[in-house]
């Protein structure tokens, strides 16, 4: 089967959909025969760069138009061979698949210095032009600005700006632009007349705004439609192969983001992953709705939001605007469009959306202290909602002295905040543990930790408790070396565990470097002879070898 887009390609200037400013001067300019010897055709996919061209060449070569019309007859032979792609006289080049030098010389300017073989001019079309090599363009360069009086050139492309300025000056400039979502639904309209097919107005309205002014990808998703075998297309049918419309949800979401309510936001969009929503198209449709919210929101009354959307989503769309800032939207578009683009690249399709809302409901919220307790309240789903936010009464002001300057109260209030900070930041043990306590039952933990390993106990005599701050306690070490060894994570623990043993707390143990001398380094100074002989059996036990006599 055909595909639609090649059976209902433009055969005459009158069937090209669209681009307007494009066929009236092509046919002004055939009707006058002031034609220029290159063209170049530029703009997006699908908007009838190559169908204008194929309708150019074939004006130029058709044998019985008449002189004052543009139009080809599409009965001769020279009309029927191009229609077919057959003809030997226009020749379609694909610039991407043959982008060298060598490729240019043979198919282009060889070719060009031939008489036509039955048609009057010898036209070649190159189509992605953009994507010759630098070498090529050179090569094509001279044949370009000095072809031969039987030789047009048509260039198609998709970026004007790869092509060097040396072969863009040569070429007269068609932009081709967007189709119109109005005459991409009256051009699907004409075809399914043809193809004797009753549709929804509603289907072709989807099918027109999913192509995004591509006429080529609106033809190809109504013939995956048509594919379905019925004589009558409902929004029904046509949900199989188009995506599902978001409106309703998009519009449910946004209304989260403006009231900042980023639990709701989220429980809905893992709620539309589980129906199993594309959320690539999604994305795609939100940052759609934001601009639409922008654009109202800056009072723009442009037109074709309206043909988009249906009253009920025109009037929530206005009752949204109003509600928000256009710093706000500006913010949520920008986060939009960033985390569309992680929506490919992680394993849980639904979490770029879900930064996105914390980026935006939380945008210029206070930040949260330490004291502030999160109480989620669960759902169904075990989503959360955003804790609610505790008021506290302000206390009374406290009399000040009359007397006092405002750069005193400044400084004094500045004082008590700092104050209050560092009361705050420290996290003090229970009341029953002191420093004192901690060096009163030193020698107990000492044995304690005997119990866990039987070398740690030396480690830990080459130094004493220093201080305790809060909850952790700073022992410290005349060498670096048993401090870094009492830090490392495995020693730390059994230390730790044995201390709270004693202690009855949860406090934390700190080896600090402290080059004076402590009690037990002395001890360790003292001649061997002198020395306790459990704390030689210590040293011979952790690091090996023999006592010397």
């Amino acid at each position: 089967m055909e595909t639609l887009y090649r059976k209902y390609r433009p055969q005459l200037w009158e069937d090209l959909t669209g681009q307007d400013h494009v066929k009236l001067t092509l046919e002004k300019a055939l009707i006058l025969n002031k034609l220029a010897h290159a063209f170049l055709f530029a703009g997006p996919k699908g908007s009838g760069k190559t169908s204008s061209a194929r309708l150019l060449a074939k004006a130029l070569n058709c044998k019985k138009r008449a002189s004052e019309s543009a139009e080809p007859c599409n009965t001769c032979s020279s009309c029927q061979e191009i229609t077919l792609s057959r003809s030997l006289d226009v020749l379609e080049i694909d610039a991407a698949s043959n982008t060298g030098v060598d490729n240019v010389r043979e198919n282009i300017i060889d070719t060009a210095r031939l008489s036509p073989t039955k048609s009057k001019h010898k036209i070649f079309i190159i189509d992605e032009v953009h994507m010759l090599s630098a070498s090529a363009f050179n090569a094509l360069l001279k044949i370009i600005e000095e072809p031969p009086i039987h030789v047009f050139f048509i260039l198609a492309t998709t970026e004007p700006f790869k092509i060097p300025p040396t072969i863009l000056s040569r070429c007269q400039r068609f932009d081709f632009k967007k189709v119109d979502l109005a005459k991409i639904k009256e051009k699907l309209k004409k075809i399914c007349a043809q193809e004797k097919i009753e549709i929804e107005s509603k289907v072709l309205e989807r099918i027109a705004h999913q192509s995004d002014g591509c006429l080529r990808d609106a033809e190809n998703l109504l013939g995956q439609i048509l594919a379905l075998g019925e004589k009558k297309i409902t929004e029904k049918e046509a949900s199989l192969v188009l995506p599902r419309s978001n409106w309703k949800e998009i519009f449910s979401f946004l209304e989260h983001l403006v009231n900042r309510e980023a639990g709701p936001a989220v429980i809905l969009i893992n709620q539309l992953m589980e129906d199993g929503i594309d959320l690539f198209h999604f994305m795609e449709d939100l940052i759609s709705a934001a601009r639409y919210l922008l654009l109202t929101k800056l009072n723009t009354n442009l037109s074709f939001i309206a043909e988009e959307l249906e009253e009920e989503e025109l009037k929530k769309l206005g009752s949204l605007a109003s509600k928000i800032e256009a710093g706000l939207l500006g913010k949520m578009i920008e986060t939009f469009i960033k985390q569309k683009s992680f929506l490919r690249s992680t394993h849980i399709p639904q979490l770029p959306i879900e930064v996105a809302i914390v980026e935006i409901c939380y945008s210029g919220a206070p930040a949260i202290t330490l004291k502030e307790e999160f109480s989620p309240t669960p759902t169904s789903k075990s989503y959360g909602y955003p804790p609610e936010k505790k008021v506290i009464p302000k206390k009374e002001e406290e009399k000040t002295n009359p007397t006092q300057t405002v750069k005193e109260k400044k400084t004094e209030l500045k004082t008590a905040e700092i104050l209050a900070v560092e009361a705050e930041s420290v996290d003090l043990p229970p009341a029953n543990i002191t420093f004192e306590t901690v060096k009163e039952k030193w020698e107990i933990f000492l044995k304690k930790v005997q119990e866990y390993n039987h070398s740690l106990p030396f480690i830990l005599k080459m130094g004493e408790p220093q201080d305790l701050r809060g909850k952790i306690l700073r022992i410290s070490f005349r060498y670096t070396f048993h401090k870094d060894k009492i830090n490392e994570h495995k020693i730390k623990v059994i230390a730790e565990k044995a201390l709270n043993d004693v202690l009855g707390g949860n406090l934390t143990i700190e080896g600090v470097y402290n080059p004076e001398k402590n009690n037990a380094v002395e001890e360790i100074d003292k001649p061997l002879e002198k020395a306790d002989n459990g704390l030689v059996s210590s040293l011979i036990e952790s690091f090996g070898g023999q006592l010397a006599e």
